[in-house]
C-alpha cells in the first residue's frame, strides 16, 4: 500500500527482510532509530535441569549469536554483550560487556559436569513472528552442534502467550518491545512474583541489589547497584539478551517532520512526530 501510494506511512516498523528494499525504492524514506527493547532466551528453573547454573551456562554456549544476527536480522541488530543493560541504556550499559561464546565443545563438557547425558529441552516462542521462528530454527542447528537437542515448540501468538503465563516450556525465546527503565525491569524480568520473570529465579543477593537500586533517588546512584545486579543475571544465565534490535519505518517522501520514537509501539505515530510531520516541498 505504501509502494503504491495507498498509505503514507507506516507505523510499524519494517520486517528485517523489507528494510533495503525499500530504502532503494522511489518515492519511500526509511528512518532508522535504536530499538527499547531486546530478544532473549530465557532457562526455566523449575525444571531441575535448568536449575543447574552449568546446564544453563551450557545452553548460553550452544547459540551463535552473531549468525542469528546476520542472517535472521540481516545486520539490523546491534548485540547486548548478553547484558540485561542494553547499549541503547548508555548510562547505565556497561562499555566492556562480552558476549557470551558460541562454543559446542563448552556446551559439551558443561552438560557433562552437570551429569546431563541426554540434553533435551523443549524450546517455545511465537509461529506467527518470523524473525523468533527462524531464529529458533537456527538454534535447533546451532544446539546440535553442541550435541543438545532442542525441541521445537512453536504455537500461534494467544496459545504461546497461555504457555508463557503457565510457565509451560523449558526454553523460551520471545522479546520485549520497551524496556527503558532498568529498576522497573529488573524488578518484573527477576524477582520473586515478577509478571516477566519467566526464569522463576529467586537470588536473595540480586534481589536485594535491584531493591537498594529502587531506594536511590538519583540515577548516578542507581547506575552501580545496577551494573552489580546485571552481572549476577549474566553470570547465572538468567537472562539470555540475544541483541537489541534497529527499529525502520517507512513513509512517502512527501512527507517529512516525523519524530521517531525508539519503540515499535509509539514510532512515528506519536504525538510529537504527528504535530511535527508537514508536507515536503
Amino acid at each position: 500500500a505504501l509502494e503504491s501510494g495507498e498509505v503514507d506511512l507506516v507505523a510499524n516498523a519494517l520486517p528485517p527482510s523489507q528494510v533495503e528494499r525499500l530504502r532503494s525504492a522511489d518515492g519511500i524514506e526509511v528512518a532508522e532509530v535504536p530499538g527499547l527493547g531486546y530478544a532473549h532466551l530465557v532457562y526455566n528453573m523449575d525444571e531441575p535441569r535448568l536449575a543447574q547454573v552449568d546446564v544453563r551456562r551450557a545452553l548460553a554456549a550452544a547459540v551463535d549469536y552473531d549468525t542469528i544476527r546476520e542472517v535472521v536480522l540481516q545486520g539490523q541488530a546491534v548485540s547486548a554483550g548478553s547484558n540485561p543493560l542494553i547499549p541503547v541504556l548508555s548510562r547505565f550499559a556497561p562499555e566492556d560487556a562480552e558476549e557470551y561464546a558460541f562454543d559446542p565443545q563448552a556446551a559439551r563438557d558443561l552438560m557433562a559436569s552437570a551429569g546431563v547425558d541426554d540434553p533435551s529441552f523443549r524450546l517455545l516462542y511465537n509461529l506467527t513472528d518470523p524473525v523468533m521462528a527462524q531464529a529458533a530454527q537456527l538454534m535447533e542447528e546451532q544446539a546440535a552442534e553442541a550435541g543438545i537437542t532442542l525441541e521445537l515448540d512453536g504455537r500461534e501468538r494467544n496459545a504461546y502467550l497461555a504457555a508463557t503465563d503457565a510457565g509451560d516450556y523449558d526454553v523460551y525465546l520471545g522479546n520485549f518491545a520497551i524496556m527503558d527503565d532498568p529498576v522497573t525491569n529488573f524488578r518484573l524480568s527477576y524477582l520473586p512474583g515478577g509478571v516477566i520473570n519467566y526464569t522463576h529465579v529467586d537470588d536473595p543477593e540480586l534481589t536485594a541489589l535491584v531493591e537498594e537500586a529502587g531506594r536511590q533517588l538519583e540515577v548516578a546512584d542507581q547506575v552501580p547497584v545496577m551494573q552489580e545486579a546485571a552481572e549476577i543475571v549474566k553470570d547465572q544465565v538468567y537472562d539470555n539478551i540475544l541483541y537489541t534490535q534497529n527499529l525502520y519505518i517507512a513513509h512517502s517522501d512527501e512527507w517529512s517532520g516525523f519524530v521517531v520514537q525508539p519503540s515499535e509501539l509509539l514510532s512515528v505515530v506519536n504525538p510529537v512526530s504527528l504535530a511535527n510531520a508537514t508536507t515536503a516541498g
